[in-house]
């Protein structure tokens, strides 16, 4: 978000970043989260972001979370098991 704005200048303000980030389907923003929650709440004060934005926001981001098991219990989710020795084996493919 703060670099759409303050190095590329695509947007005049984080509002209008977050606004049309959303809407495009991302669903994470890795900024400061105080920048993020701030330019989140003005872009829903301006209406440039609704309600429904955020809920399917979230609630795609919710799902991802509970497929890859961050929310299991320990050792009930597969993917406590991998390692980096795991990543571009010939048993990862």
């Amino acid at each position: 978000m703060g670099l759409v704005v303050n190095l590329h200048h695509y947007f005049g303000q984080h509002a209008e970043t977050i606004a049309t980030a959303l809407k495009a389907g991302v669903d994470a923003m890795s900024d400061d989260p105080r920048m993020v929650e701030q330019a989140a709440r003005e872009a829903y004060e301006l209406g440039i972001l609704k309600e429904e934005d955020m809920d399917r926001s979230i609630r795609c981001m919710m799902e991802t979370k509970l497929r890859l098991g961050v929310y299991d219990r320990e050792n009930l989710n597969p993917y406590d098991r991998v390692t980096e020795d795991d990543i571009d084996s010939p048993e990862g493919t």
